[in-house]
């Protein structure tokens, strides 16, 4: 059995190009920010997306 993730924290530095010309983060990036977040807690908990044996790719 894995074990049980309560919490997960992944630090990020905000880029420029992600900002709004009021200096704020653009909200369509926040989507790319829950990606890579989850992603990383599937990664930490030693867990992958995939299932076993399938290729991964495009399209």
């Amino acid at each position: 059995m894995q074990p049980v993730i309560s919490e997960f924290r992944l630090a990020r530095r905000v880029q420029f190009y992600e900002t709004d010309t009021a200096g704020l983060v653009h909200f369509s990036v926040f989507f790319r920010y829950l990606e890579e977040a989850e992603h990383a807690m599937w990664r930490a908990a030693g867990l992958s997306i995939a299932p076993p044996g399938a290729d991964i790719g495009f399209p």
